[in-house]
């Protein structure tokens, strides 16, 4: 009896393989790819907090502020003494600042710049 070719089980995703994924779409300027491919990638290392960063990073690029915020948050909790994060955690925050600046809702802009 033969076996059909589709029934073979699904290989595993490689998390690796899905970063290098989402950094060549980065690359490209195709920030929702890449967070797509980073979130993947962290569906099965949920825990790495360079991988948040990136994803992260890739949330700035695509001007997701409050996601963006999120992932640098989980990645200071994993990682705190790691510089970057903060910064970019900073980043993040100014920008949501500015943008509220420029729509005149000066509380919300005082909110994420006293954040920041």
């Amino acid at each position: 009896m033969s076996q059909d070719r589709d029934m073979q089980p699904e290989k595993p995703l490689d998390a690796a393989k899905l970063v290098k994924a989402g950094d060549t779409e980065v690359a490209a300027s195709n920030y929702d790819a890449a967070i797509e491919y980073y979130s993947q990638a962290l569906a099965l290392t949920p825990d790495d907090h360079q991988l948040l960063n990136k994803r992260g990073v890739a949330f700035l690029l695509a001007q997701r502020w409050r996601e963006a915020i999120a992932d640098f948050t989980q990645a200071i909790k994993l990682k705190p003494e790691q510089p970057d994060y903060k910064n970019n955690l900073l980043y993040a925050h100014l920008q949501i600042g500015y943008t509220y600046e420029q729509l005149n809702n000066y509380p919300g802009a005082i909110d994420d710049y006293t954040a920041a």
